[in-house]
């Protein structure tokens, strides 16, 4: 399958980067920071099928057996795959979203044959107005800076921050900023290739919660170089989907 991302967002008429990067970051930033604060958050799993340490995607644990991604990384796998936890887990089924090929809602659920003890189960942020807010991405594909663009896999995980700069009922966009940008936020950063399917977190009082997945990438601001400053990101909202995802896990 290998590291993937959404091709084209043809219904929202952009040319689109195929890779899903772990974290790129500003070429100013003290990686270790983003390393560090990657454990206070619930770590996503790390979707791969040969098991060689490159991640094909992510996925975010939202029941014991459940598990969220995209759909153009979930459609790489299928019943009886091993897939994470260095094959250990097993796929029971795949469910991509009814509108992924028409509408590109890139969502998926993966449900395994028998689910770790032990995982971070995140719930579904509400739907609300995002306009501006400040998410949290989470992802350990490839890194690099906004100077670089993705340039190395080390399998560790890392956290960045972005704010929402345009909101659609299906996506979620962020722009990637250089930290001396008046609009940069504290630690910014966007996902890079194997991040796929991976989340969008938003902090609430009690903890955090899953707005959105990982989709794919504009390059045109860029000239078509993925991973550098003015990508535009893109993420498929989980938010507004909660009575599909609802459903899926009812028909179990």
């Amino acid at each position: 399958m290998g590291k993937s991302r959404l091709v084209v967002l043809t219904c929202l008429s952009l040319t689109v980067s195929t890779a899903a990067w772990p974290i790129i970051i500003s070429h100013e930033a003290d990686d270790s920071e983003h390393l560090r604060l990657a454990s206070d958050y619930p770590d996503p799993i790390v979707l791969t099928r040969n098991h060689a340490g490159s991640a094909d995607g992510m996925g975010t644990w939202i029941g014991e057996d459940w598990i969220l991604t995209a759909a153009h990384v979930a459609e790489g796998f299928r019943t009886g795959d091993p897939i994470g936890d260095e094959g250990r887990l097993i796929v029971a089924d795949v469910a991509t979203h009814p509108g992924w090929a028409a509408e590109m809602i890139d969502l998926a659920l993966i449900r395994v044959a028998d689910g770790p003890s032990a995982i971070d189960i995140v719930p579904l942020c509400a739907p609300g107005d995002l306009t501006g807010a400040t998410v949290v991405f989470m992802g350990a594909g490839d890194t690099g800076t906004g100077k670089t663009g993705p340039a190395a896999a080390d399998g560790q995980m890392r956290m960045a921050r972005n704010a929402v700069t345009v909101v659609s009922k299906k996506h979620l966009f962020f722009e990637f900023d250089a930290s001396d940008a008046p609009s940069a936020v504290d630690l910014e950063g966007i996902s890079g290739p194997g991040d796929s399917g991976g989340p969008a977190y938003v902090e609430q009082e009690n903890g955090v919660c899953v707005v959105a997945v990982s989709s794919g990438q504009d390059t045109e601001p860029t000239g078509g170089a993925e991973g550098r400053y003015g990508v535009i990101e893109i993420y498929t909202r989980a938010d507004v989907q909660q009575d599909w995802i609802e459903s899926k896990r009812k028909d179990e």
